[in-house]
């Protein structure tokens, strides 16, 4: 018998994407996994903290993406106006008119007292990122 799965999703063609990303000064992509190793591209910074994830095809169902962050090797995170968490916009992996693409927004709350403020990340952070789809 081959290798059994680790869990069961019920789910036709379910898949894991995994992909590295490192950001450097301004928010600049410094590198990444090459996309014929993860299926996956992370596009240059389109605005203050904002990337466009391509993945390898549409699918029929985006169940989701999470990030590890991991800081610089200095005892300095960042400054307070940058980014350290991220959302997820503008998904077009399943919606209406599919692409495979979705955006990561990266925020900052500590600038505006009612708002989270688009803001790029520090200098040297790393995010591992864990996408999940299904046909």
């Amino acid at each position: 018998m081959g290798a059994q799965g680790l869990f069961v999703t019920n789910r036709r063609n379910f898949t894991f994407f995994a992909h590295q990303v490192v950001f450097g000064a301004t928010g600049v992509v410094a590198s990444q996994d090459l996309p014929g190793d993860s299926g996956v591209i992370v596009g240059a910074r389109i605005s203050a903290g904002r990337y466009k994830v391509t993945l390898p095809s549409k699918y029929r169902k985006f169940h989701g993406c999470w990030g590890t962050v991991v800081g610089p090797d200095t005892a300095v995170y960042g400054a307070k106006t940058l980014g350290n968490n991220f959302i997820i916009r503008a998904q077009k992996v399943d919606a209406n008119t599919p692409d495979g693409t979705f955006l990561i927004q990266f925020l900052n709350p500590s600038t505006d007292a009612t708002n989270y403020i688009d803001a790029d990340p520090p200098d040297n952070l790393s995010v591992y990122l864990l996408m999940a789809v299904s046909q």
